[in-house]
């Protein structure tokens, strides 16, 4: 910067500090105060630091405007962010590493090995405790069927059952008991195959999936088994049923995470409304069911539409009221039925029969919507 003839004491001079929160808080800018002492500093930054030790917005003397994201977006002078959490499972084949642990200590002399005297001269347990526990672990199994294979990831956990389950994306996952063989579990798989073959094929019908709602103005919804059409506007925190509209009004409409919150208070509410509603008309027709005294809770779930404990609790997913009446009736005559006989027996069928004559066709209607908002 020229500084021939220019009076650096002035107070007409303004300072423009660009990326202001950097480089702001040693020497160089105390040495830049002092030398235009009168100056004007402007800071400008798109992410300010506020720390005891660092305070932009202390260090250049206030705020004079600010210009929000959610605004830019507003003014169009940005697309709106996205922002979108992803789990990435941590697959571990523990046969894998043991062979090329075995590869590259095999040309190591006897003392240099894994199994070195001296390294078991620590506390007992010392040497589990610098193990990974097995529960962290997931492995990947692979299995020869026939002409082709089948791929698993197998977890241990604290648990007294092995699981299988078979995930809408066609997925197998197995959670076993700590302690057991890997092997065993293989032939657990081997033996259930059928019923994972008949799940998978259960689940291909639904593809392709759906894919995660963004909660933005055009998208589609569900309510009773109807399509809505989302639109979003700016206004007092509120979300309206007008058809073919799903009206949703927010103080930030380009904030998603808000106009999600509002949807999902919106199903709940509307779940107590309906799940109520039809609980009186069970108990109306199908007094035998014992739905008058039936603890009920809400609560968004995955993979399922409903439960029932052991205790007679039985808990409701809050998007069911995005499925037709029918539906809506058969979870709920399915849990009730529960209450009476906890397993899937005969007993228990012949009671869904009587309170869903038509249940098979209900239930095909069912499985083929999406357990998600």
């Amino acid at each position: 910067m020229a500084t021939k003839g220019l009076d650096l004491t002035s107070a007409d001079i303004f300072v423009l500090v660009d990326e202001s929160h950097r480089g702001q808080y040693g020497p160089l800018h105390a040495r830049m105060r002092k030398v235009m002492a009168n100056a004007c500093f402007l800071g400008f930054t798109g992410t300010p630091v506020m720390k005891a030790e660092k305070d932009t917005i202390r260090r250049f003397g206030g705020l004079i405007d600010t210009y929000t994201i959610t605004q830019a977006v507003a003014d169009r002078s940005v697309v709106p962010l996205l922002y979108e959490g992803r789990y990435v499972p941590q697959m571990v084949d523990r046969e894998q590493i043991d062979r090329w642990f075995d590869r590259i200590t095999q040309t190591l002399r006897p003392r240099q090995g894994p199994a070195h005297p001296r390294r078991d001269r620590r506390p007992d347990g010392a040497a589990d405790r610098c193990r990974p526990s097995p529960q962290n672990l997931m492995l990947s199994r692979r299995l020869r069927v026939g002409g082709g294979w089948i791929n698993y990831s197998l977890r241990f956990a604290t648990t007294e059952r092995l699981s299988i389950t078979v995930r809408p994306d066609l997925s197998v996952s197995a959670v076993a008991p700590a302690g057991v063989e890997p092997l065993e579990v293989d032939r657990r798989v081997l033996r259930r195959l059928a019923w994972i073959v008949r799940q998978q094929r259960s689940f291909g019908l639904l593809h392709p999936l759906p894919t995660a709602k963004r909660y933005v103005s055009g998208e589609t919804h569900l309510y009773l088994g109807r399509q809505y059409r989302l639109r979003v506007c700016p206004g007092p925190f509120m979300v309206e049923l007008a058809p073919p509209f799903l009206k949703v009004s927010a103080p930030r409409p380009g904030a998603t995470f808000e106009v999600a919150r509002l949807v999902r208070a919106w199903y709940r509410e509307r779940a107590r409304d309906v799940i109520s509603r039809r609980l009186e008309e069970f108990r109306r027709r199908a007094r035998w069911l014992g739905g008058s005294d039936a603890p009920i809770r809400l609560r968004e779930m995955r993979r399922r539409w409903g439960s029932c404990g052991a205790t007679g609790l039985i808990t409701l997913n809050p998007l069911l009221v995005m499925t037709p009446i029918p539906c809506v009736d058969y979870v709920i005559a399915h849990e009730l039925a529960h209450r009476l006989e906890l397993r899937h027996s005969r007993r228990f069928y012949g009671l869904l029969r009587r309170a869903i004559p038509d249940w098979e066709r209900v239930k095909s209607r069912l499985d083929r919507l999406p357990v998600s908002s």
